[in-house]
């Protein structure tokens, strides 16, 4: 199948319905901003943002565009008239608030519920004295109402800044909101109809803890808008995202993505994101139709339906395969996105010899039959490096997994089975903010851990003796663990393992070394004594992924050898490890323990990740891991 048909979007799907609803859309909005008038905003009507100090000054109130006024509260279409608005709630004649500062000390500062004819709140200033914390701390609310409109209004330091709540064909234009907990929420009630027709339309987002939300609603549109910040679809239908700059640079501890939780048929186009990316649930098939958007200058590598065909990551700012076969992701780099590389509903694909770092989440298989992750680097993502949710059969081998913030390696308990796990170097992860952080977490079914030889992972937090055993309720087993060590303050970590453990004077003696560097492993040379250190040899070691081996020719009984580790980085900087050292043993030592190595290889990996099985046990186990928002 033609690669180039492909790159950045799901073409072969129609979305023919999904422009229709579009352009009627924009033709609406275009009516309304050619109407519409310049808007004032925080950067130049004087006021003071977040960037300079956080306080509300004189000046806003005495801006002469603004008159101070006291909160206000509508409870009915009667009360527009009783309370003097200007207007008669027709679409031609709308009631209009307007030009009116509103500073409250942690109160709502406009609620309008339960009417049903036109108004428009404009050219309004709505802030605190204080920061934003606090429920009611409520900047403008619209609950149960129809044909409202916040147009060109500047709120600031509020908990929620504008609400839409259970109502149908309201729309926030032209507004500009900052330092506030979340900018623009639109929601429907839950369990019951979807309130529908709701626009989002050029608004300026900026500083808050989290940008524009849409939850439980219908045919709502979130176009042209400047996002620094998220913005999140969770249980709706019919949305369209299109033409908006989300900027997720400055999300310090929270996460600043374009999300889709359970939204059904939505259509995605024309987004720019910096710094962000597209973060999915996990459904088997998710119901998007993703056109034209790019991250970090990139496009979005989203291939559905893709049979038979290699990709090569750099190309893109993040890669998404849906309901692919066949279908190999290597030699490339993705960093600094929601997710990196994504198999859902995938069959017997690979990523390969792939660094993913910086990003939300490194790569997850989802709902996968018989998918590999091999010879790859995890590092420095915000949740976990690798993942394997709802997926049977998968290889996850000869990887570099380190200093991810929450989990190196994570299965959660909601089924999968038959997946293994060795050869992997995973070290210094759970170190960040979140909740669940750690090496490893295994929730699936009849995972191994180990190469059922004499390999498994090579871990920092291993004791030395003994069996690991894999946090988690499957209760899974690295039968045989190595150790791995920082040398140093270099970023250097190096983890031997020998067989067999204990050698006789007939025994060749293989050294296998779990390395890894921040920069990069040039080359490793096993360097060796038998005569106290006075002399050395050196051995050249040959590598998979971060599994470096050797052997030692067999000495005479007695005989002590030491053995250290020269690291060369791709800079040019040698870093030598400790010195390890094992005694030869006489012949007729039984040795329980040794057991025949075997060379680790890429046809054998790749024959285990098409070869794999297990047994399927039917568990209740609940399901404790959910990417949805509320």
């Amino acid at each position: 199948m033609a690669m180039d048909n492909r790159c950045g979007a799901s073409d072969s799907v129609q979305i023919e319905g999904f422009h229709a609803m579009l352009r009627k859309w924009q033709l609406v909005l275009v009516i309304l901003v050619l109407a519409s008038i310049s808007v004032p905003t925080a950067r130049n009507s004087g006021l003071v943002t977040s960037d300079a100090g956080n306080m509300v000054t004189i000046q806003d109130q005495q801006n002469p565009s603004y008159v101070p006024h006291s909160p206000i509260i509508i409870n009915s279409n009667a009360d527009f008239e009783t309370q003097g608005w200007l207007g008669n709630g027709t679409q031609t004649d709308p009631y209009v608030i307007e030009g009116l500062s509103i500073i409250t000390d942690g109160k709502e500062c406009i609620n309008v519920s339960h009417t049903d004819v036109f108004f428009v709140v404009r050219n309004c200033f709505i802030s605190s004295v204080s920061q934003w914390e606090g429920l009611w701390n409520r900047g403008i609310t619209l609950g149960d109402v129809t044909n409202g409109m916040v147009e060109r209004v500047v709120v600031s330091k509020k908990w929620l800044a504008v609400t839409i709540v259970s109502s149908s064909d309201c729309s926030v234009i032209e507004c500009e909101i900052y330092d506030s907990g979340l900018a623009i929420d639109v929601q429907g009630p839950y369990g019951e109809g979807y309130p529908e027709h709701c626009t989002i339309f050029n608004n300026t987002v900026y500083d808050n803890r989290e940008g524009v939300h849409l939850y439980h609603v219908r045919q709502c549109l979130v176009d042209r808008n400047d996002i620094l910040g998220d913005i999140c679809l969770q249980e709706t239908v019919e949305c369209t995202v299109s033409n908006n700059r989300i900027d997720g640079s400055q999300a310090g501890f929270w996460s600043y993505y374009l999300s889709f939780f359970e939204a059904v048929d939505t259509l995605v186009a024309n987004n720019t994101m910096i710094n962000s990316g597209l973060e999915l649930d996990y459904t088997p098939i998710p119901s998007l139709q993703v056109y034209n958007n790019t991250v970090n200058d990139k496009p979005i590598g989203y291939f559905a339906n893709l049979s038979d065909a290699t990709i090569c990551p750099s190309n893109y700012g993040q890669v998404i395969l849906v309901d692919c076969n066949n279908v190999t992701v290597q030699d490339g780099v993705i960093h600094d996105t929601a997710d990196g590389v994504d198999f859902l509903s995938c069959r017997d694909c690979i990523l390969k010899n792939c660094t993913i770092y910086s990003c939300g989440h490194g790569t997850t298989l989802c709902w996968s039959e018989g998918c590999s992750v091999i010879l790859s680097k995890f590092h420095h993502n915000r949740q976990w490096g690798i993942a394997v949710v709802e997926s049977d059969n998968a290889l996850v081998a000869a990887n570099i997994v380190y200093q991810n913030q929450g989990i190196g390696i994570f299965v959660p308990p909601i089924g999968g089975f038959g997946n293994r796990y060795f050869h992997n170097v995973i070290c210094a992860n759970g170190e960040g903010y979140t909740i669940s952080a750690g090496n490893s977490w295994d929730g699936g079914q009849q995972s191994v851990w180990d190469d059922g030889k004499s390999q498994g992972n090579y871990w920092d937090d291993y004791g030395g003796a003994g069996e690991y055993y894999i946090p988690g309720d499957a209760g899974s087993i690295d039968r045989y663990p190595s150790r791995v060590s920082p040398v140093g303050e270099s970023g250097l970590w190096i983890g031997f393992s020998i067989t067999p453990s204990r050698p006789t004077e007939n025994d060749t003696v293989s050294v296998t070394m779990g390395v890894i560097d921040i920069d990069g492993v040039k080359d490793v040379i096993l360097s060796y004594s038998i005569d106290g250190n006075l002399t050395w040899a050196n051995l050249s070691m040959t590598h998979y992924g971060p599994i470096w081996t050797t052997s030692i020719p067999p000495q005479d009984e007695g005989t002590t050898i030491s053995y250290q580790a020269i690291v060369r980085d791709e800079i040019g900087n040698l870093e030598l490890s400790e010195i390890q050292s094992y005694a030869v043993l006489r012949p007729n030592v039984t040795d329980v323990t040794n057991v025949t190595d075997a060379q680790i290889d890429e046809n054998m990996l790749m024959t285990l990740a098409i070869a794999i099985g297990g047994t399927l046990v039917v568990a209740g186990l609940a399901l404790i891991l959910s990417r949805r928002r509320y």
